[in-house]
């Protein structure tokens, strides 16, 4: 296995190797050195692709996609303080892989912001679904005025369960 202070070696030998290479005079020395400096530059490729795999083993890529964090009893009561949600844990999307890389050294804040953000986001999407829900009911029931015959279609559909689920009025359990 390569490690890194034999890619270090091999890269002095190479400067070496140029300077020897840029100093000669003597065409067919200098193409021997080039000829050496050709063998060198392979071996440390070789050598760099052997430590790089090594790295990749050791120290696997962080998975991609989100990563969940737990908050702390702090950052739970300021978020339910500010918006009236209640979260224990936050979702955090990561798509390329880098903030779980950098978790160990992101500031509670970072992650408090997130969570921030994400008991806003929900806050205003529940409110959104209750309106929804209380101006469909109103209309079903504006419906069941018209007439006998439309109120035993509106009974009808509000005992369907697929139609309660379509139209949001059983709310999420």
């Amino acid at each position: 296995m390569s490690s890194l202070k034999e890619i270090e070696e091999r890269q002095k030998r190479m400067y070496k190797l140029i300077d020897q290479m840029t100093a000669e005079e003597d065409l067919n020395r200098m193409l021997q050195t080039v000829q050496l400096l050709e063998q060198e530059a392979k071996e440390l490729e070789a050598a760099a692709m052997a430590f790089q795999d090594k790295m990749t083993k050791q120290y696997p890529k962080p998975p991609k996609g989100a990563f969940e964090v737990v908050l702390t009893g702090d950052q739970r009561q300021r978020i339910l303080k500010a918006t009236g949600v209640a979260m224990t844990t936050v979702l955090v999307d990561d798509k390329s892989g880098s903030m779980n890389s950098a978790m160990p050294s992101t500031q509670p804040a970072v992650i408090e912001a997130i969570a921030l953000r994400q008991a806003n986001e929900k806050k205003v999407r529940e409110e959104a679904e209750i309106a929804a829900r209380a101006a469909l009911e109103r209309q079903l029931r504006e419906l069941e005025e018209v007439n006998e015959l439309v109120a035993e279609q509106v009974a009808i559909k509000k005992r369907d369960p697929v139609f309660r689920q379509q139209m949001g009025l059983d709310p999420k359990k």
